[in-house]
C-alpha cells in the first residue's frame, strides 16, 4: 500500500477528504477538502501543513501561488498560507540564532492526526512534533496542531502549540497569508479602524510609529509592517469583493506586506510582476513572545469569509 493509499483509507471522507500526489512534484502528497456542500474547496500540501488554494463558489479562487514557487520538498511554497513558527522573522535570533528566518514549520513534513465531517463543515488535523533535526536549532519539546475547518462560505484555522519539555520557551508565529489580488493593487484597501494603532514599519527602523489612515493601502512601494494590539475583524477591500479576516485575541497583531519591484525582481521564486497580484495579511503574535511553562498550551485562531458588498 502507498503511502497515499494508507492515508486515504485512514483519513479519506468519501468525496471530502482525498489524498493525492502532487501535479508539481510526484513525492509530495496533498489533501484536497471539500465543504459539505460542496461551494468551497481547500487544496494543502503535508510538507509545511501549506495551503496552496481556497476556492469559494461563487468568488474563485482567494489565495495567490506564485508560478515560480518550488514543490521540492525542502523550500517553503511561496504563497498561498504559509505557517510561521517558532518565529516570525528573526524576532527571537537573540536567544536562538539558528533558527530560520520565519522559522521551520514552513519547510518541513507535517502527519496527519485525524478528520471529520458533519453537516456545517468538513475538518482535517495535522501535528508537528520536535525532532532531532528540530532540536539541533531550537532546543525543546513541543506539539502543534493545526486544524484546517472547511465550511461552504469560510475557511476556519487553528493554531495550537503544546510545550511538552520540562523547562518554559518562548516562540512567535504568524499564519502567513497571501490573498490574491484580481484587480489593481492600488485599489486594494485595508480596514477600516486602524487610525491611532502602533506600527512597527519594517522597512525603515524598529521604532513605533502612529497610524494616521483608517485604510491602509499598497501605494507604490514595499509595504512591510506589523501593527499591534489590531482589530479582531479586518476586511480586505477590492472593487466589490470584501473579504473579512477574524482572528482570536491570541493573534493580537496583523502583517501587512507586499515586496513590490525590487524585492519580488531578488527574489527566485517569484515572477516579476508578481508583487501586483497578492497582499499578505497575516494573523499574527509577533510583538511580544508567548511564554508557555511545561504542559501549557497556546491556541490561535483565524477565519476567512467572502461576499459581494452592496456597492462599489
Amino acid at each position: 500500500m502507498t503511502a497515499v493509499e494508507r492515508l486515504q483509507s485512514q483519513f479519506g471522507l468519501e468525496q471530502h477528504v482525498r489524498f493525492v500526489l502532487s501535479e508539481h512534484n510526484d513525492k509530495l502528497v496533498k489533501a484536497v477538502l471539500l465543504s459539505p456542500n460542496f461551494q468551497s474547496k481547500v487544496e494543502l500540501y503535508l510538507h509545511g501543513a501549506h495551503i496552496t488554494s481556497y476556492t469559494v463558489k461563487p468568488y474563485g479562487e482567494q489565495l495567490f501561488l506564485s508560478e515560480r514557487a518550488k514543490f521540492d520538498g525542502k523550500t517553503p511554497i511561496r504563497g498561498g498560507i504559509p505557517i510561521i513558527f517558532p518565529q516570525f522573522a528573526s524576532t527571537l535570533a537573540s536567544t536562538y540564532p539558528s533558527v530560520p528566518n520565519h522559522g521551520f514549520a514552513r519547510a518541513v513534513p507535517w502527519t496527519v492526526s485525524g478528520s471529520c465531517k458533519d453537516e456545517s463543515h468538513v475538518r482535517l488535523s495535522l501535528i508537528l512534533r520536535d525532532s532531532e533535526e528540530s532540536k539541533l536549532i531550537w532546543p525543546h519539546q513541543y506539539v502543534v496542531e493545526y486544524r484546517i475547518n472547511l465550511f461552504d462560505k469560510h475557511l476556519s484555522l487553528s493554531l495550537r502549540v503544546v510545550n511538552m519539555d520540562l523547562v518554559p520557551f518562548s516562540f512567535t508565529c504568524a499564519l502567513h497569508t497571501y490573498f490574491k489580488v484580481q484587480n489593481e493593487i492600488s485599489t486594494v484597501r485595508i480596514g477600516p479602524n486602524f487610525f491611532g494603532l502602533t506600527y512597527v514599519d519594517r522597512t525603515r527602523d524598529p521604532n513605533p510609529r502612529k497610524e494616521t489612515r483608517s485604510n491602509v493601502n499598497i501605494d507604490g512601494q514595499e509595504v512591510d509592517r506589523y501593527y499591534t494590539d489590531a482589530p479582531r475583524q479586518i476586511s480586505l477591500l477590492e472593487g466589490r469583493k470584501l473579504t473579512v479576516i477574524e482572528t482570536t485575541n491570541t493573534f493580537p497583531d496583523v502583517v501587512i506586506w507586499n515586496p513590490w519591484i525590487e524585492k519580488t525582481r531578488k527574489t527566485n521564486d517569484m515572477a516579476p510582476d508578481d508583487y501586483l497580484h497578492f497582499v499578505c495579511v497575516e494573523a499574527a503574535n509577533v510583538a511580544k513572545p508567548i511564554v508557555l511553562q511545561p504542559v501549557e498550551s497556546f491556541e490561535a485562531l483565524q477565519t476567512i469569509s467572502v461576499a459581494f458588498t452592496a456597492t462599489l
